[in-house]
């Protein structure tokens, strides 16, 4: 295309597969996975760990043999995410907290799935792949043997629900969650009784795959799965979802209706998460004043126990440091609860700004 850098030369410096490789090299050089030690013959070998440097010019099976951790406040490369919110760890956070190159561990409380089985939804869908295709068969569809070997959609049943359903196998069978419908012929297998399982592969963007407009089918697993996503990374719930089953001519199930109020659902979701948020707070200090209130209270703790200590004789006076000491305990603890409230009241508005962040870009409001 002619791209220039800035002196007028061309900005792609090579022409082929090694001279690429060879800019890639020299870039990762002083990176934690650095290859600079790594020539282009070595490629076609049985492969090579990195880091591959001068340190290492055969690759290194193991890092951190030092127990060191580029964790540092100076040295380190992200400052991380609250996994629960996804909110972005500031520089001023992270210096507060300093790993200083030890390593860092994350816990968070367990999160239900966002959707579970219940009495109109009772079977619990989960998607995935298959070992003959990747993704949506751009590639692997053109691969006559692996198109052979799993040409079409289908729907995995246990053989207990494909019995309750009456259901047999190759029978189409529709799988409804409250965002759209697959229609497939079952498999009935050994997945878990209260479970159906599609492969993502296929969809309607092949042929084979065109809606049904009579009924607002398709085949693709992701119409029927959560729009939402993984707070830190990001990623879309592709995974899962609750779903009704049942044998097409069957009646009871929700069709096109469903569908419509699903999407309609996820719309007034976006919308309402929107809503909910304002602007991002500013630094109150609350944390601060409440962190020295703790401190003072547990200094004075302990000097009445050094007090009480040096009289030990005097009864009233340790009866009344163990008092007054008794107060400050209270106190404490009382602190703590503010303390807890202002991080959770916090982790709030992180979550709002973060969903207000992600979404905006892709969110279109409307009035009339």
């Amino acid at each position: 295309m002619g791209f220039k850098d800035r002196d007028g030369a061309p900005l792609i410096k090579w022409t082929d597969a090694e001279g690429a490789f060879e800019h890639w090299r020299e870039f990762t050089k002083g990176w934690v996975p650095d290859y600079s030690g790594l020539s282009y013959e070595k490629l076609s070998g049985s492969g090579i760990q990195w880091p591959c440097n001068e340190e290492h010019p055969e690759g290194c099976e193991r890092l951190y043999t030092d127990f060191h951790f580029k964790t540092g406040a100076k040295e380190t490369e992200t400052y991380g995410h609250d996994i629960e919110t996804g909110a972005a760890r500031t520089p001023v956070e992270y210096e507060a907290h300093d790993p200083g190159g030890r390593a860092i561990r994350k816990a968070a409380d367990y999160s239900p799935p966002e959707e579970e089985p219940d009495d109109e939804y009772p079977f619990m869908l989960t998607t995935g792949r298959l070992v003959y295709h990747w993704h949506t068969r751009t590639k692997t569809g053109r691969a006559r043997e692996l198109q052979a070997a799993a040409p079409e959609v289908f729907v995995e049943i246990s053989e207990a629900d494909a019995g309750e359903l009456g259901v047999g196998d190759g029978e189409v069978i529709e799988v409804a969650s409250r965002r759209g419908t697959v229609r497939a012929p079952a498999r009935v297998g050994r997945i878990e009784p209260g479970h159906v399982f599609i492969p993502f592969h296929y969809g309607y963007w092949d042929e084979a795959g065109e809606t049904d407009d009579e009924g607002g089918h398709t085949r693709a697993a992701n119409e029927l799965t959560l729009t939402s996503w993984e707070p830190v990374s990001k990623q879309p719930h592709f995974k899962f979802a609750a779903v009704q089953v049942r044998k097409v001519g069957a009646a009871g199930l929700t069709e096109k209706l469903t569908d419509v109020a699903g999407k309609l659902f996820d719309k007034a979701s976006e919308l309402t998460d929107k809503a909910m948020a304002a602007a991002h707070v500013e630094r109150t200090h609350v944390e601060d004043y409440l962190g020295t209130l703790v401190e003072a209270n547990e200094q004075f703790m302990k000097a009445c126990e050094t007090v009480a200590g040096r009289h030990a004789e005097d009864a009233e006076m340790r009866l009344g440091m163990a008092k007054l000491s008794e107060f400050s305990y209270v106190a404490v603890e009382l602190l703590a609860v503010c303390i807890y409230l202002d991080e959770q009241n916090k982790r709030q508005q992180a979550w709002l700004t973060t969903q207000i962040e992600h979404r905006a870009p892709h969110t279109l409001v409307v009035q009339q």
